[in-house]
């Protein structure tokens, strides 16, 4: 039915909050993709299954057997943060819905915490801090690898 999406009692700013911290990942994960693509062309394809969390242990994977580099340990502390925010982004968006009893507002919870929209603005930003290091790499050292 059309605008059956209104049914659901979502507040805009945390909608607002949501949709910019899967958007923001979803860059991010493809970051990590074309750094891995840019150290090994065709990785992508050898993944599977072709999760975050495969992509970030294969991008650590990569970044690890990258011949010595200034910049090579950057980009692995960064594809070790990659997988790091795979299991926030995991718990915000495989989140239980619910209704927050401090302010009787829909949110996502994980293990009885809520998903405040602050909280999801706070992941939002570490998700893109760490998609402009690895986008750094890819259009920097990487450039000159294969």
């Amino acid at each position: 039915m059309k605008n059956a999406r209104l049914r659901q009692p979502v507040d805009a700013e945390y909608a607002q909050a949501l949709g910019e911290a899967a958007f923001v990942f979803s860059i991010l994960e493809w970051n990590a993709v074309w750094a891995c693509e840019r150290i090994k062309p065709g990785s992508i394809n050898e993944l599977n299954p072709k999760t975050a969390g495969a992509i970030a242990k294969r991008l650590l994977l990569l970044a690890d057997g990258l011949a010595e580099h200034p910049d090579r340990t950057e980009l692995i502390v960064s594809a070790q943060k990659f997988g790091e925010l795979v299991e926030q982004r995991n718990g915000l968006l495989h989140g239980r819905p619910g209704t927050d009893s401090s302010d009787q507002k829909a949110k996502l919870f994980r293990n009885g915490e809520a998903w405040t929209a602050q909280k999801i603005r706070d992941i939002a930003d570490e998700f893109s801090e760490c998609s402009i290091q690895l986008n750094r790499h890819l259009h920097g050292f990487l450039k000159a690898v294969q």
